[in-house]
């Protein structure tokens, strides 16, 4: 084998080795996310894939002074007068569904030209068929002159019933009512599914009447790949049906059993500390005692010692607490004071 043979052989390895890394990148899910299928001539991205949306003189434009990387970028601007203070090009023909957690950022920089009290980030809206919208989640904004180029990011909620898209976008404002104008430029945009489990479990708090002895809580997926979750509790009187699992997309249903035995009190309270690789959650066991007997055998004993009424609470069990002052809390009021209460008793 010549060299030229062994070169060429190291050259498809390193293809093979490049290209399997980059197919496990989620994939972006937006269309001409650095700008770079728009005509950087000032005038609004004409790729086709931005829609407008700002008030007034406000308004944004594909140039190359705004490009963080390439050749292109969003140069957005809100308009001078008070009434214009807002601009928000974004993308909302992503398609989505109910459960799904999305994940979007762009680099973005704030102009010399800002007014105090403006912000720019990145904002994700759930929407459903009729594009209206359902719920949003904002990165954390930039809310200074001359930043300096700076990646925003942010991840939803699990997208809420009826969703059927996400909208992406790109978001500036100052305060309304304010004038001047405030200048921010965005590039290298992404949005992407989430590729992480996410715990959800329903209900978080089981409530066990006098006759319950059993209830179910579900373990969900909201998120993708593979949700692996363990239970401890902090009580002895409650039993589970299952203390571990892991589910992708099917629902993991857990029994709780209780036993009353041995518990005097007429209530008590536990709490079941689910664990897992996409979050945490706290369920909360609240049960009723109901009391062995309507009446004990035996009395309370009561007792004094000194100025103070001792009690003895006797248990459904016969079994005695121990003593315990008896506290009265109370008030009494009087028209009278004390020099009158001779003339109104007399």
């Amino acid at each position: 084998m010549n060299k030229l043979n062994i070169f060429c052989m190291l050259l498809i390895g390193i293809s093979c080795i490049i290209h399997t890394g980059s197919s496990a990148q989620a994939a972006n899910l937006l269309n001409d996310p650095g700008f770079e299928s728009s005509s950087p001539d000032g005038s609004f991205p004409n790729s086709g894939h931005w829609n407008s949306a700002w008030l007034g003189e406000a308004g944004a434009g594909c140039t190359t002074t705004a490009a963080h990387s390439g050749t292109a970028g969003l140069w957005e601007y809100t308009g001078t007068a008070t009434t214009d203070w807002w601009a928000g090009p974004f993308q909302d023909d992503i398609t989505a569904n109910e459960g799904e957690i999305f994940i979007g950022s762009a680099w973005v920089r704030s102009h010399s030209f800002w007014v105090s009290g403006s912000q720019a980030l990145v904002r994700l809206t759930f929407l459903d068929k009729a594009k209206t919208p359902l719920a949003s989640k904002d990165s954390l904004a930039i809310t200074s002159a001359e930043s300096g180029w700076q990646q925003l990011s942010v991840q939803t909620a699990p997208a809420p019933a009826g969703t059927a898209y996400v909208k992406y976008t790109l978001y500036l404002e100052k305060t309304s009512g304010t004038a001047g104008q405030s200048i921010a430029l965005f590039d290298d945009c992404t949005l992407e599914r989430s590729t992480q489990p996410v715990l959800s479990i329903s209900p978080i708090t089981l409530g066990f009447g006098a006759d319950r002895t059993s209830l179910t809580f579900d373990i969900q997926n909201s998120g993708n790949d593979v949700l692996s979750w363990a239970i401890a509790k902090n009580v002895s009187w409650a039993t589970l049906s299952a203390t571990s699992g892991t589910t992708t997309t099917e629902t993991d249903t857990v029994t709780v059993t209780i036993s009353r035995t041995g518990l005097h009190l007429s209530a008590f309270e536990g709490v079941l500390s689910v664990t897992s690789n996409g979050g945490n959650q706290e369920i909360h066991i609240l049960i009723e005692v109901a009391p062995s007997r309507e009446v004990p055998e035996l009395p309370a004993i009561v007792s004094s010692e000194g100025y103070r009424l001792m009690v003895q609470r006797r248990f459904y069990d016969g079994t005695l607490d121990i003593p315990r002052p008896y506290t009265i809390k109370g008030a009494a009021w009087s028209p009278a004071s004390i020099g009158t209460l001779s003339d109104v008793t007399s």
